[in-house]
C-alpha cells in the first residue's frame, strides 16, 4: 500500500471541497453525508490559526439552490451541540477562515531579532577593543 493524496483525483460533485485553515486543502471523497469534524480531519485537521467558531459551509438543497451558513464547531466541541457539527454532503464546500495573528505574535519576533542583533554587535565591538 502506497500512501497518497486522497484529494488528488476526486471530482467536486463526488466529494467535499475543503480549503482555508486546514493542513491539506483539497477535494475529499465522501460517499454519504459525513459530519463536519470528520471532513476536516480528512483535510489534515484545522491549523492553529483556523477560526473554528465561524466555519463556512456551502450546501445545495434538493432544488439545486446553494446556501452558505456559518457553523460554530466550538459549540460542538465544548457543549456537544450537533448544530456545530452538521452533516456535510458530497458536492458541498467547507472553508475554515484563518485568524489574523495577534499583535504580540507579530511584534515578538521583531523585538527578539533586534535584541539578538544588538547583543551580537555589542559582543563583536567588545572583542575588537
Amino acid at each position: 500500500m502506497v500512501p497518497g493524496n486522497a484529494a488528488a483525483v476526486v471530482a467536486p460533485a463526488e466529494g467535499v471541497q475543503v480549503f482555508g485553515g486546514v493542513a491539506a486543502p483539497g477535494t475529499y471523497l465522501i460517499n454519504e453525508p459525513t459530519r463536519l469534524l470528520s471532513v476536516l480531519m480528512l483535510a489534515g485537521a484545522p491549523v492553529d490559526a483556523g477560526n473554528l467558531e465561524k466555519v463556512w459551509w456551502v450546501h445545495a438543497d434538493p432544488q439545486g439552490r446553494h446556501t452558505s451558513q456559518p457553523v460554530d464547531l466550538v459549540a460542538f466541541l465544548q457543549r456537544g451541540d450537533l448544530a456545530g457539527n452538521p452533516l456535510v454532503h458530497p458536492g458541498d464546500t467547507v472553508q475554515v477562515p484563518q485568524r489574523a495573528p495577534g499583535f504580540f505574535r507579530v511584534i515578538y519576533p521583531i523585538i527578539l531579532g533586534t535584541i539578538s542583533t544588538a547583543a551580537a554587535v555589542s559582543i563583536a565591538l567588545n572583542r575588537l577593543n
